[in-house]
């Protein structure tokens, strides 16, 4: 059996030819809250996810790093969980997780003790998801960890030093042991969220240095084996700019995404920038989309020299909108090829808040991204939807069914898992068919329906406007062959099918 892990923390590989999907998930159904932090393949078969969540055994309620591990639709085949004896267990932050070596996941993270001192930790699972172990280290919070050359461990975060807090890298051996530990930063706050490693035995380091007492930017540095810094930039704007989330891309550059152009302390736009490995130089840098709430919290290069896929969130401002899902796929160079938003619907939810914390690609062109999706914008929702694990499964494109890009505008929202508000019959068809559209009563999406009919090769064939109900769909001037079906609402794709033509 093909199979799936996910790592459930506050957190990606799928095989040739894998369905597109989304699910939420809700760890030992006990309906408490979750984020998934992380995404990544397990093995050659699958997906590893880590994620922040809690378990309560019936005398403490803990959180805990769980690993979840799926199949190739997103079922759950299992949930495994990290307890530390009466301590509470984190991931760091988003892309916290990585496959390592024997085909397990390394978690950076930390734990919170019933004394409440919180140290950094390094939590490992075997690649079958059975827990191997946890090691801590003095005081502070882990945020992110790679393996390096040599089988260890790096780990970045932060720690409090006196009225201030400092980053940190935490160098260790295979087994979690600590090796050196290395300190970085100013007389202000300054933060390590992410990490990884160069292309000789160094690492590079990102994420937030405080310039001033109202001024916060950017944050690359690189240093060598032992710790020591070889170069250090700082750039932003005259306000504060959120963390640099970095990756190593195939030719040696530091790769960061985020967010600039502030103009309060709020809306920005999405920002992607590769620097120089020798000096730290920019060597080009990209704003994209609107002034928004918009973050990029993670990216991952789709091979060498083919530009790459970032994940984060959208909102915009005083348009009643808000936050979805981002995907922006970019060529070498930051050129933007497309980027869509995506929003968690179904029968009980039609505007589910979420956000995406980490993205990969796939090996069948694809990409697949978890986060979070919390509850509903509009009121209340079912107490098992409160907050939950979210993951997305999308084609080339950013479809979660082939052909929604034929329509699309720059930015194209997805409500995801309306899969049954699209039902044909009969399909196969031949002159003509019935499509029927069922919406939730709730749904903001039922006026201005269209259906459209793609064919496999792209090509919008048919546009027709929908009703909720049966709807006729007249296809006897359509060539015999496999088409998409899809059911949009303005800028909005709702739902889509395939559709066999005789």
């Amino acid at each position: 059996m093909r199979v799936l892990l996910m790592t459930l923390c506050m957190g990606q590989l799928l095989l040739a030819h894998a369905q597109n999907f989304n699910r939420r998930y809700d760890p030992y159904g006990q309906g408490y809250a979750q984020v998934a932090w992380s995404i990544d393949p397990n093995g050659a078969d699958g997906y590893a996810v880590t994620a922040f969540t809690y378990y309560d055994d019936s005398i403490y309620l803990y959180t805990t790093a769980a690993l979840i591990r799926l199949d190739m639709a997103g079922t759950v085949l299992s949930e495994s969980k990290m307890l530390y004896g009466m301590s509470s267990v984190y991931g760091g932050w988003s892309n916290s997780a990585q496959l390592v070596g024997d085909g397990g996941i390394a978690i950076g993270g930390n734990t919170l003790s019933p004394s409440n001192i919180r140290r950094p930790a390094i939590i490992r699972y075997a690649a079958n998801g059975d827990s191997l172990w946890l090691r801590e280290y003095d005081t502070g919070i882990g945020r992110q960890v790679k393996q390096t050359k040599d089988g260890g461990y790096i780990l970045s975060g932060e720690y409090v030093v006196g009225t201030h807090t400092d980053a940190f890298l935490i160098k260790t051996d295979s087994l979690g042991n600590e090796v050196w530990t290395r300190s970085y930063g100013g007389s202000f706050s300054d933060y390590a969220m992410s990490v990884d490693t160069t292309a000789d035995d160094g690492y590079f380091v990102g994420g937030q240095y405080k310039v001033s007492q109202n001024n916060r930017n950017l944050w690359v540095l690189r240093v060598d084996a032992e710790g020591d810094t070889l170069w250090s930039k700082q750039w932003g704007g005259p306000l504060d700019e959120p963390y640099a989330n970095l990756t190593t891309l195939a030719n040696g550059n530091p790769f960061v995404v985020g967010a600039m152009d502030f103009i309060n302390a709020y809306a920005g736009r999405m920002y992607q920038a590769e620097l120089d490995q020798e000096d730290g130089h920019l060597v080009w840098e990209r704003r994209y989309g609107p002034l928004t709430v918009t973050y990029l919290f993670a990216a991952k290069e789709v091979s060498p020299g083919q530009g790459t896929i970032a994940a984060g969130s959208y909102f915009e401002p005083d348009t009643g909108s808000f936050y979805k899902g981002v995907l922006l796929r970019t060529a070498a160079g930051g050129d933007s090829l497309w980027m869509r938003t995506y929003v968690y619907f179904d029968s009980l939810i039609t505007d589910g808040v979420g956000e995406f914390r980490d993205v990969i690609p796939t090996n069948d062109g694809g990409f697949i991204a978890c986060g979070v999706t919390i509850a509903s914008h509009s009121g209340p929702a079912p107490q098992v939807y409160e907050q939950d694990a979210w993951v997305v499964k999308v084609d080339s494109l950013g479809c979660i069914v082939p052909g929604c890009d034929d329509f699309s505008t720059l930015i194209t929202v997805q409500a995801t898992n309306l899969k049954e508000a699209l039902v044909v019959y009969p399909n196969p068809a031949r002159e003509s068919t019935t499509v029927k559209v069922t919406l939730p009563s709730a749904s903001p999406f039922t006026d201005a329906l269209h259906l459209r009919l793609v064919s496999s090769t792209g090509q919008e064939v048919l546009v027709q406007k929908a009703i909720v109900g049966e709807n006729g769909l007249r296809l006897k001037d359509v060539a015999a062959g496999l088409y998409y079906l899809h059911l949009t609402s303005g800028t909005t794709w709702l739902s889509g099918t395939k559709l066999i033509i005789e």
